[in-house]
């Protein structure tokens, strides 16, 4: 299950972003596959070590991606995790005999304990910090699937279980507590991994779909938007919602979000976000303008958050607003 939705998110081209998802669930998913054959084999409870450094990070690039560009200290996550892959391809090209030696070390025992700490403390951060983000995105009003946050709930109570269960292991010899603890760490990423399947084949936001022919209805109905707009600004209300458009317009909610989605916006919220920026930039032109700080301009615009404005200029000129006043006062000046 995991190797399939694994698959489907690489191969999702028009959603790049979801591969770090594929990444993230693979990662979880080796961790289901190492509990199966742990009984048998002492190798395999080894090698998932470290594993937690690969799958949380990439499950906060994930979230990170949604609206903003990943921070470059972010793949730094990566380092501890290359460690540790180095340092097993090491200990398998021992001698049969020396690896199972190393495997009763103090030494070993010793590199368990570091990684395991270092590695739910780095998944609970992980967490902390992507449910931080998710709520940002909520109040700038930038939409998201329901199940990403319902997601980083499950991830956290599945680390929870995973640290009562190695602290039973460490205080109390194996007893049937400590059995039936691995056993629901390994029935709830099955179910985990079930429940994303089922969520995401019913999101357009992760999974890619085939390009639909634009409806005339559809059409009529963007026409009517744009003209409404032209006429009477409605972009600079804060409050504006899609709902409200649709009853003033007179056309169904979702007429209006398929007619925003085939003109090739995200949402309902980029295409308000679009038609603002280009009244900023407007604005900017204006002799007026110089009495204004740039926030004011952007409140005028229709930006109701100064934190969406900056993050909404960047991601869609790639320079931030001081810059580009800057370049448009030197082009002035050379003209």
């Amino acid at each position: 299950m995991g190797l399939f939705l694994s698959i489907h998110f690489f191969r999702c081209k028009k959603y790049p972003r979801a591969s770090f998802l594929g990444v993230a669930i693979l990662g979880v998913s080796f961790e289901l596959i190492i509990w199966l054959f742990k009984q048998s084999s002492p190798t395999a409870y080894f090698l998932s070590f470290g594993n937690i450094f690969l799958h949380g990070p990439f499950f906060l690039f994930f979230i990170t991606s949604l609206y903003r560009k990943i921070p470059t200290l972010h793949y730094f996550m990566l380092s501890i995790w290359g460690v540790d892959v180095i340092y097993k391809i090491y200990w398998l090209l021992q001698p049969f005999q020396e690896q199972q030696l190393y495997l009763s070390s103090p030494a070993f025992s010793l590199y368990t304990q570091i990684f395991k700490i270092t590695g739910y403390a780095m998944a609970i951060t992980i967490c902390l910090i992507s449910w931080q983000q998710l709520n940002s995105y909520t109040q700038q009003n930038m939409r998201y699937p329901v199940w990403v946050k319902q997601l980083v709930k499950i991830l956290l109570c599945l680390h929870i279980i995973w640290i009562m269960n190695d602290i039973l292991k460490a205080v109390y010899p194996p007893n049937v507590l400590s059995v039936n603890m691995s056993i629901i760490s390994a029935t709830y990423i099955l179910i985990t991994l079930c429940w994303i399947g089922l969520s995401t084949l019913k999101n357009t936001f992760v999974i890619e779909r085939k390009a639909e022919v634009i409806h005339p209805k559809t059409t009529e109905a963007y026409k009517a938007l744009e003209t409404f707009m032209e006429k009477h600004k409605a972009y600079k209300k804060n409050d504006l919602t899609l709902k409200w458009l649709s009853q003033e317009l007179g056309i169904r909610y979702k007429t209006l979000t398929q007619a925003i989605r085939e003109q090739e916006y995200k949402n309902f919220y980029t295409y308000i976000n679009h038609l603002r920026l280009q009244e900023f930039k407007r604005l900017l032109t204006l002799e007026e303008s110089k009495k204004l700080s740039l926030e004011g301009l952007a409140k005028q615009a229709g930006f109701g958050s100064k934190t969406t404005f900056y993050a909404f200029f960047k991601q869609e000129e790639g320079t931030t607003p001081k810059k580009y006043q800057r370049q448009m006062l030197l082009q002035r000046r050379a003209a």
